[in-house]
């Protein structure tokens, strides 16, 4: 049976609105695994998927809210984000941050605040290989 081809570079977006987690993001995760995009609002995030932006990990911050209230659709924070992504993405590994430790409805897990950057690339490669769905299936005769 051949082995399962695992992806080549990581499309990870990031929602929270504290640039400075958002910056830690970009820094700790290698650029040679990661392709690292990050928003501090969802409007920003929904944004670049209507435009077609796909992404094999989400991270979202359970307690982002909007600086505006202009998101079509009305105000929202990182829970509703996390449940809007899963209606869009219904087999995508969503990762929700949160300092209450327990995963959003909608998420895969929870990344519990506060965490070590220095384990999160171990902790994102632990959750992949956990979720399957980001490495290619059989093909057929394997």
């Amino acid at each position: 049976m051949a082995k399962q081809k695992a992806l080549e570079r990581i499309e990870l977006a990031i929602l929270d609105d504290e640039r400075e987690i958002l910056d830690l993001f970009k820094e700790w995760l290698p650029k040679s695994k990661y392709a690292v995009h990050t928003y501090k609002t969802p409007e920003e995030l929904f944004d670049d998927i209507e435009q077609g932006r796909d992404y094999h990990v989400m991270i979202i911050d359970r307690q982002v809210t909007p600086p505006n209230r202009r998101f079509v659709g009305g105000d929202f924070g990182g829970d509703e984000a996390i449940k809007r992504l899963r209606k869009i993405f219904p087999l995508k590994l969503i990762i929700s941050m949160s300092g209450y430790h327990d995963p959003s409805p909608g998420a895969n897990v929870c990344l519990g605040k506060p965490f070590s950057f220095q384990g999160l690339d171990a902790f994102i490669q632990e959750q992949i290989t956990a979720h399957k769905t980001y490495h290619e299936p059989p093909r057929e005769g394997d």
